[in-house]
């Protein structure tokens, strides 16, 4: 039987890896660029401002969008933007994506934009590099260089021999892929990738910082993070180099403060759901969709207390954030909303149940991404596909996936430009 070592989550490591190793990641991945930056003037990451400008931002692809604004050594006024996208799945509108985000950026700011992709991807034969678009003469073409990382499986005696941060987070990403369904050869990768950390003679402070992004992406079971743990004990104490003594206390204290902000918030949310059904019946579920995205701890205390006194569902409502839409008070849509609240929570009672026994613990992480659909029919969708789906991944493409555009052939890499 195959078992999952733990939902894998790509994103989040590499997004601080780029900010702490910034000036790294352009030598590893964009060598040419490096000579012509100032890097006497700190870069200026402007994600935020990427996050307003992005087409479809918080959809919930898996990608990692960064924005930076870099001088260049010419002169003070000479300023470019790189805009970075690592992207860990297939995706059919990318090129378009890029194009257009490439595009907003250059009119947003009026500056040079260098545009370039990472993709952590396993689909081998997945590079796009160019969007094309023709019509009556009149031809657009982006360019953008890519980096395929599953390419350094065939380079690894150079990521092994290079001193470049970003040589680790390379071989800790392919290797969490390579051991999803081994748990005890990741705590071997990891093991050997902690190690070369020593061997290469990292600075306490690199060693530290790489050390969060390999632990954070190479995640283990609990047995196995156990046995982790007491080697790298005995590792540090036997080179009587101590740099990451504090990581099994450091994990403990992040995850008591994680799980203890998870659970707080799942206590609220019962607490709602329950009140709700107990003051309004199937009338107050049904403000459930706009209530359990909420991350803010505050906010759903808040709601939670006017529910007790509340007389009526509009002092309930005048709680939730004003970017939330509000359902109608009419008796007729609250009929409605009433019957899909019910069908929405027996469907997400089913597919819980469902994901527990087909997929057992990785196919429950599916569940907070799925809890927050509010279209009905993609829920039912995902309730009859859990039969037929072979992996936790052939579900999360249903929520994910968007439809396809005619994009243009892609072509070789080469400098960034449009023509």
């Amino acid at each position: 039987m195959i078992v999952d070592v733990v939902s894998d989550d790509y994103d989040s490591p590499w997004k601080e890896a780029i900010e702490t190793f910034f000036e790294a990641f352009i030598v590893f991945f964009l060598p040419e660029a490096h000579a012509e930056i100032d890097w006497s003037v700190p870069p200026v990451f402007l994600d935020k401002e990427l996050q307003k400008l992005a087409p479809g931002a918080g959809q919930g692809r898996r990608t990692v969008d960064k924005l930076v604004r870099v001088r260049l050594i010419t002169g003070a006024d000479a300023w470019v933007l790189i805009h970075i996208e690592v992207q860990s799945q297939g995706e059919a509108d990318f090129i378009e994506r890029m194009f257009v985000c490439h595009t907003r950026l250059r009119d947003r700011y009026h500056l040079r934009v260098v545009s370039m992709a990472v993709l952590g991807d396993e689909t081998a034969n997945w590079r796009p590099t160019t969007f094309t678009d023709r019509l009556w003469g009149c031809t657009i073409t982006f360019t953008f260089p890519v980096v395929k990382l599953l390419d350094y499986r065939e380079r690894w005696d150079a990521l092994e021999a290079s001193d470049n941060p970003f040589a680790t987070v390379v071989m800790a990403h392919l290797k969490t892929q390579e051991t999803r369904h081994a748990p005890a050869r990741r705590r071997q990768w990891k093991t050997i990738i902690t190690h070369r950390m020593y061997e290469r003679g990292y600075h306490p402070t690199a060693i530290h910082q790489l050390f969060r992004f390999i632990d954070w992406l190479m995640r283990l079971p609990r047995e196995e993070e156990h046995h982790f743990l007491k080697e790298l004990y005995a590792y540090e104490g036997e080179k009587q180099m101590p740099y990451i003594t504090s990581a099994e206390q450091w994990g403990i204290e992040q995850g008591i403060e994680r799980g203890i902000e998870r659970g707080r918030r799942q206590e609220l949310l019962a607490g709602i759901e329950l009140l709700l059904d107990l003051k309004f019946g199937a009338a107050g579920l049904a403000l459930l969709p706009h209530i359990t995205p909420i991350e803010d701890l505050e906010i759903l205390s808040a709601i939670r207390r006017s529910i007790k006194t509340a007389t009526t569902m509009e002092e309930v409502q005048a709680y939730l954030p004003i970017s939330l839409p509000r359902p109608s008070s009419s008796p007729q849509a609250m009929e409605r909303r009433a019957e899909e609240a019910g069908l929405r929570h027996g469907l997400l009672a089913g597919i819980e149940l469902a994901l527990k026994l087909k997929f057992g613990e990785a196919g429950l992480f599916l569940l907070p991404d799925i809890r927050q659909i509010e279209d009905l029919p993609l829920v039912q969708a995902i309730h009859q596909s859990i039969e037929t789906a072979r992996t936790p991944d052939d579900l999360r493409r249903l929520y994910q996936e968007e439809p396809a555009h005619d994009t243009g052939d892609a072509g070789d890499v080469g400098d960034t430009g449009v023509t």
